[in-house]
């Protein structure tokens, strides 16, 4: 067996702990006091806010990511689940980060929601960030370490910098 069709049978058996994961996402909201349901369910779980759109099917991804390059913007990523709690534990900071440097585009999605995108970046494990330029991957972040994503998004930002893309003062520190 190729490495190419072994990564597709890896994937493909994925699907079943996927299907069961959205299973549980969807039992969750069922139970949810339906007072509660729009803004436990949809709001992701925290991850709505700031400058973060949240994204729930691939329509917004597309629109979203053709948004992005008609404005020269890179886009951050942020696939989670809500049952992770590394998810959660970024989020707020995720948050105040989409906040602080709104010259980038930040996305959040739920991975097993979105399946098909979890299996194009091949994402692993969540939250995962997977930093895009012109709708390709410049970067890429595995885990819930805020020291690092602060890193990688000053990365993405001097990029932008470089190629003259317009900033705030305030995403450069004046």
């Amino acid at each position: 067996m190729s490495l190419l069709s072994k990564r597709y049978h890896r994937q493909l058996m994925d699907l079943p702990k996927i299907i069961s994961l959205e299973k549980v996402d969807t039992e969750m909201y069922s139970k949810a006091p339906s007072g509660s349901r729009s803004t436990a369910y949809h709001d992701f779980f925290q991850f709505s806010g700031g400058n973060v759109t949240l994204i729930s099917d691939m329509n917004a991804w597309d629109q979203k990511l053709s948004e992005a390059k008609t404005l020269g913007k890179i886009v951050i990523a942020n696939f989670s689940a809500s049952l992770c709690r590394e998810s959660r534990s970024v989020s707020p900071n995720y948050i105040s980060l989409s906040e602080k440097y709104p010259s980038l585009m930040f996305l959040t999605i739920n991975a097993y929601k979105l399946t098909m995108l979890r299996i194009k970046w091949n994402l692993e494990v969540t939250p995962t960030f997977i930093f895009l330029k012109d709708g390709k991957q410049i970067d890429k972040l595995e885990g819930a370490d805020n020291r690092k994503l602060l890193k990688k998004i000053k990365t993405a930002l001097d990029s932008q910098v470089i190629k003259n893309q317009p900033v705030t003062r305030r995403e450069v520190g004046v």
